[in-house]
């Protein structure tokens, strides 16, 4: 139901109104988002003003027409709402149900993290090595895994574990509940009636061995260092993932030639899940790269960079920023044994922060004048070349 294919693109709310009574004044109730402005602390103790948007319950007044009106403005959201939770729900039991040998399904709440998925994947490779494919199933809050780094990691982690195919899925908004929230819930009143029974639980560590001592499911501990680790593994600046929100599954291959296993970060999603074949083109996918790039805060005026010019890669000093565009002092060649240094404008993405061997000092030594004159020699350059002087 999102009115683009034939059987429910014209299909509209046929509405019979009396012209008698279409503009009575009636009331009801709707829930209404609004920013409101809030002042928050920062960790340099100074304070800032940011939007905050909160949900309340509001009373409308309108006509009968204008409700009307509203109502048929809201039904493709309406639909879309709906036929994405039959969708969801239906495909991810189909799922379940025709799992092989090779495939497993990870189904967690809002809780679970990468670093704690990370001893979870490692105990499904020890005790299923034959399970190559992996499908994640969870709700979908953004705060947790429904943005851009979740997406980031869930294309490297699992193949650094092994695994051939990754899908995570995604259930409707609202309509998330599921068998972790369950288990969740056993584990909080045991040690609920651990706690009673007079036993002290200090911490984590605490937590987990008398959890443990009582429960068949399988505990994991996660550290901070866990967690330190897990996030050295996200890359400075990525790129969001156009329709974030509208997102229900993402899919990576590793034998597909979108995704390779060797150059993480590269996913495919749609606006909903399907598993008919591990490549299927199945409700337009679309695909999308994580950039890593140095941007503009980063690239200082008169910082050493790379440029890539006529396809090599010349080292060079900033000098002005710009929309942009930086302009850079760099060497390049104007024919045989011939150098100049000139001001070049760069696009930002032929500009690049180069390692601590690609950052040269570039200084012309002063030769030793015995006899013959020799001619000097450039020192730290990308290649070796001879400088003459202009006449």
């Amino acid at each position: 139901m999102y009115g683009r294919c034939e059987a429910c693109k014209d299909i509209t709310l046929p509405v019979n109104m009396d012209p008698t009574t279409k503009n009575n004044i009636i009331s009801w109730t709707e829930w209404t988002t609004r920013s409101t402005p809030v002042k928050k602390k920062l960790q340099n103790g100074t304070t800032t003003e940011i939007d905050m948007k909160t949900t309340t319950l509001e009373k409308k007044v309108a006509t009968i027409e204008k409700l009307v009106e509203l109502t048929k403005s809201e039904l493709p959201r309406i639909s879309t709402h709906l036929y994405n939770i039959w969708h969801q729900f239906t495909h991810l039991k189909q799922l379940k149900e025709n799992l092989t040998q090779h495939d497993v399904v990870v189904h967690h709440d809002a809780v679970a993290t990468w670093a704690h998925l990370q001893p979870v994947l490692g105990y499904i490779t020890y005790n299923y090595p034959l399970a190559k494919n992996i499908h994640f199933l969870s709700d979908g809050p953004t705060s947790q895994y429904r943005n851009k780094v979740a997406f980031y990691l869930a294309s490297t982690v699992p193949f650094m574990k092994g695994f051939k195919t990754v899908t995570w899925n995604f259930t409707e908004a609202s309509h998330g509940k599921g068998a972790p929230d369950g288990v969740g819930g056993a584990l909080k009143n045991l040690a609920d009636r651990v706690v009673a029974y007079g036993t002290d639980i200090p911490n984590a560590s605490a937590l987990l061995e008398n959890l443990a001592k009582h429960s068949s499911v399988r505990l994991f501990e996660v550290t901070e260092d866990n967690i330190a680790a897990c996030g050295e593994l996200i890359p400075p600046f990525l790129k969001s993932v156009p329709g974030t929100m509208k997102i229900h599954q993402i899919k990576l291959n590793i034998m597909s030639p979108q995704v390779v296993a060797t150059e993480p970060g590269n996913i495919r999603f749609r606006e909903v899940s399907c598993f008919c074949s591990h490549s299927c083109d199945c409700f337009s996918p679309k695909e999308s790269v994580f950039t890593q790039r140095e941007s503009e805060e980063t690239i200082k005026v008169r910082a050493w960079v790379l440029v890539d010019y006529d396809g090599d890669l010349y080292p060079g000093t900033v000098t002005q920023i710009a929309s942009g565009q930086y302009e850079v002092d760099t060497m390049s060649c104007a024919g045989d044994n011939r150098c100049y240094i000139p001001s070049i404008r760069f696009a930002g993405e032929k500009v690049q922060v180069g390692g601590p061997e690609a950052q040269p000092e570039l200084s012309v030594q002063q030769p030793e004048l015995s006899g013959a004159a020799q001619e000097p020699q450039l020192s730290h350059a990308v290649q070796e070349a001879q400088v003459q002087q202009p006449q």
